[in-house]
């Protein structure tokens, strides 16, 4: 156990936080573990479906510890390794939220994320938003705030046809139109299967209409 990365539940919500203000969120070897373990379990806990990502006292991550890189400790090189936290996507949606120092490894770990929210402390809030490397910027000081409400949101939509459609939009990437348009097919079978007809009819009762789901 350590204090070095902090772990909240909110229902559904998970939220994540790197603390080691003192160093802007630098991963030390014990905070790079103990986010891989805090991401891992997130992913395999089924009453667990957003997570929020984020650091504490103004900075989200500012990558690895050049100080213990300098002293001659056995580095552990988190940013590439397969026990590393950014070693492969997960099964749910992760929310990055961004004040002050995302650099280095630390911009890794912000890419690792699904959505990335960010405010005008974050480095390049501006053009990052412009290109698309962050998805909304928001007032200073509410990136968590706003992170959490919209996972809270997230949360609330039939999850099995959220993690479908999550994971059919990231393979999308790499097959043309008709075979992207089949495995949408194969991926939306089981959320057909349990969700759809009791979703329909819940609608037709009146749920769900504008937007607004009870999870």
């Amino acid at each position: 156990m350590t204090d070095k990365v902090l772990v909240e539940r909110d229902g559904p919500v998970t939220i994540i936080t790197i603390n080691r203000p003192k160093s802007k969120n630098a991963l030390d070897n014990e905070a790079a573990h103990a986010l891989a373990d805090a991401l891992q379990a997130f992913d395999a806990d089924p009453g667990c479906r957003v997570a929020v990502l984020t650091g504490a006292g103004g900075a989200f991550c500012a990558g690895a510890d050049l100080k213990e890189l300098g002293s001659g400790v056995d580095y552990f090189p988190w940013a590439g390794s397969d026990h590393g936290p950014l070693r492969a996507p997960l099964s749910k949606p992760v929310i990055a939220a961004i004040e002050g120092h995302a650099c280095a490894g630390g911009l890794g770990v912000a890419l690792f994320c699904d959505i990335r929210i960010v405010d005008d402390t974050a480095v390049g809030a501006d053009e990052a938003l412009a290109i698309g490397l962050a998805t909304r910027k928001v007032a200073r000081g509410t990136t968590r705030a706003e992170a959490e409400k919209l996972a809270h949101q997230i949360a609330g939509f039939p999850p099995i046809a959220m993690t479908s459609d999550r994971q059919s939009a990231y393979e999308s990437f790499d097959r043309n139109q008709q075979a992207a348009i089949r495995r949408e097919m194969e991926l939306s079978l089981e959320a057909r299967r349990q969700e759809s007809q009791k979703g329909a009819a819940r609608f037709a009762q009146g749920e769900g209409r504008h937007g607004k789901f009870k999870g």
